[in-house]
């Protein structure tokens, strides 16, 4: 499936990126769009990916990097730079190395990270990953999308 995105992104070229937006909506979805985005990595070789995503379901006051040892998905596993993460949290009182927003279960199937590891995996081959998460402004599933619901009140102020 990524392949096959893949191969139907074709974006103009652009030289000097350093940093990409990539939606997270699943495959189905937004694999397509998330698709141009990474093919402009193609042919590019970068030694650490930082990965900034939001967390769905836990809620936290600071960005968590993973503290685990590797990411892993259907096409194998991503080694997270764990000598670069500790720097980060070393480096400001917001962030902290944890698993929170990082770790999937029934009953929080977090999959903002998990939908973009595969798409590096395929544009840049081996690299380093320093994945972290973000929830300051984290809702239970439900709430999150009743305001959507035309017999509900009106939208949250953000």
């Amino acid at each position: 499936m990524i392949d096959g995105f893949l191969a139907n992104a074709t974006p103009p070229p652009l030289t000097g990126v350093v940093a990409l937006v990539a939606p997270h909506a699943g495959y189905e979805y937004a694999g397509q769009v998330a698709a141009f985005s990474y093919a402009l990595l193609k042919g590019r070789k970068f030694d650490r990916v930082v990965v900034i995503a939001p967390s769905h379901y836990e809620s936290f006051g600071f960005a968590s990097v993973y503290d685990g040892a590797a990411y892993t998905t259907p096409l194998g596993q991503v080694p997270v730079d764990r000598a670069f993460a500790a720097k980060l949290a070393a480096g400001s009182k917001l962030i902290r190395l944890s698993g929170l927003g990082h770790t999937p279960s029934p009953d929080k199937p977090e999959h903002a990270l998990e939908d973009q590891l595969p798409f590096l995996q395929r544009v840049l081959g081996p690299s380093s990953l320093c994945p972290s998460s973000s929830a300051t402004r984290a809702m239970k599933p439900a709430a999150r999308w009743a305001w959507r619901s035309p017999s509900s009140s009106p939208a949250p102020t953000p």
